[in-house]
């Protein structure tokens, strides 16, 4: 009996390179730049998975705290493997690392229908500035609502104790499930689980599930029995003046 010898490099001609960017002190920035040409469709599944391999490896020897992912040399023009690879660069993060992706003349055709317009960028240095800056703001966010952060959820008046006990337990898990991604909800998750619960009108509920980030949350026939609000460490007043449960 003989094991079969395995290589991640035989699975593609991809290859990567690293380099490390630190423009602000302790918030260290790997990019990796790709190098080869990336299988159309589901032929380029093994392109994808060297390239998952990668990106967990420079995040396991380095620990950065922001990634871009340079494509700049890469030949790709369609294949949803890709989103594998961007999915790796949080992957074991208990907060979504910030990202940039550099394209390039083979590249940005295809990358343009697989990511944002925001998260592309035409050159390297200038996609590090932006992860740079992207952890700037989330360094002073951080200091601005520790200890305060919370959750507010507005609950119809027209729900029973019991049915708004429901609503109330359920509302948080079902924010965080939708706005998986979102790193102040996750902050809000991991470090505070602070919920402040208000009984709203209507209106009240009308507006808040107006907010920016709001989820309505259906319950007992009501398909808004409730609106569940981003974490945040303060409110406007019309939410503060609304009565506590």
């Amino acid at each position: 009996m003989r094991g079969e010898p395995l290589s991640v490099e035989a699975l593609s001609d991809i290859t990567s390179s690293a380099t490390r960017w630190e423009l602000a002190p302790r918030r260290p920035i790997v990019a990796l730049a790709f190098t080869g040409t990336y299988r159309d469709g589901s032929r380029g599944s093994p392109d994808a998975a060297r390239m998952r391999a990668h990106v967990a490896a420079a995040i396991e020897a380095w620990a950065p705290d922001g990634i871009v992912l340079d494509f700049a040399a890469l030949r790709y023009r369609w294949g949803d493997g890709l989103i594998g690879v961007f999915e790796t660069v949080s992957r074991g993060a208990l907060v979504p690392r910030p990202s940039a992706i550099v394209r390039g003349p083979d590249s940005a055709a295809g990358l343009g229908s697989l990511c944002s317009s925001e998260a592309l960028f035409d050159d390297l240095e200038t996609a590090v500035r932006s992860v740079n800056d992207e952890l700037m703001r989330r360094r002073d966010e951080e200091a601005r609502i520790e200890d305060r952060l919370a959750m507010a959820i507005v609950i119809s008046e027209r729900l029973g104790i019991q049915d708004a006990l429901a609503v109330a337990a359920r509302a948080p898990t079902a924010y965080t499930e939708h706005h998986l991604h979102d790193w102040v909800t996750r902050l809000w998750q991991i470090d505070v689980a602070r919920v402040e619960i208000y009984r709203g009108s209507d209106d009240d509920l009308a507006w808040a599930a107006a907010l920016p980030g709001a989820l309505a949350i259906a319950h007992a026939g009501h398909a808004r029995a409730a609106v569940a609000l981003r974490p945040a460490a303060e409110w406007p007043l019309r939410l503060t003046s609304t009565p506590r449960w």
